[in-house]
């Protein structure tokens, strides 16, 4: 048997003694060969206390890309007790943020995250300028946390100008943290 290779090349191919073809490949992870490949990993790192009432938006993503975010996952540190809520689909601006600058982790690919990133106090002003989001994380902590990390299990997927947002239960809880993504559409051959 041969197989065709891309480049108008083929090569036998070797069966077993139980019908099965030979290989020698090359194994990655998605999230390998996006970083590696595409150039389009990032990690965003952010600290903030929030405000002095409880049930406040104190991260916020945009997605402005063409491609879609995979949200992997979250390291969070608090230092106190408190319920940390992901949301999607969150309608309206957040109000007074400041910039967050995603890293990008493949060193001097110079490919920059495209979204509005904020961190704040209170970036849904008390739930009246970020509203409609719909809970798909709840994590309860009954205390301090230090450094944990975090994974979504089957990954959050943020398409252009749709929003994902963190929020706490309690006030005045520091949190410090990294959220965890790349850009990466089904289409893309891994």
């Amino acid at each position: 048997m041969i197989i065709q290779g891309g480049r108008g090349t083929g090569w036998s191919a070797g069966v077993n003694e139980e019908n099965r073809l030979i290989t020698e490949a090359v194994n990655t992870s998605a999230e390998h060969h996006v970083n590696h490949y595409s150039r389009l990993s990032f990690n965003s790192v952010f600290e903030i206390t929030t405000e002095n009432v409880a049930t406040r938006c104190f991260y916020y993503l945009k997605n402005s890309d063409d491609t879609d975010i995979s949200v992997e996952g979250l390291t969070i540190a608090l230092d106190k007790a408190t319920e940390i809520t992901v949301e999607l689909g969150n309608i309206g601006d957040p109000d007074s943020g400041t910039a967050v600058t995603p890293v990008n982790l493949n060193v001097g690919s110079g490919n920059v995250a495209d979204g509005t990133f904020e961190v704040g106090e209170d970036l849904g002003n008390a739930g009246a300028t970020l509203t409609g989001g719909a809970t798909c994380e709840r994590y309860v902590y009954t205390a301090a946390l230090q450094s944990t990390t975090l994974n979504f299990e089957q990954d959050i997927i943020v398409r252009k100008n749709s929003v994902l947002t963190l929020w706490s239960s309690v006030a005045q809880v520091k949190v410090q943290g990294t959220l965890i993504f790349n850009y990466h559409n089904v289409g893309f051959a891994i």
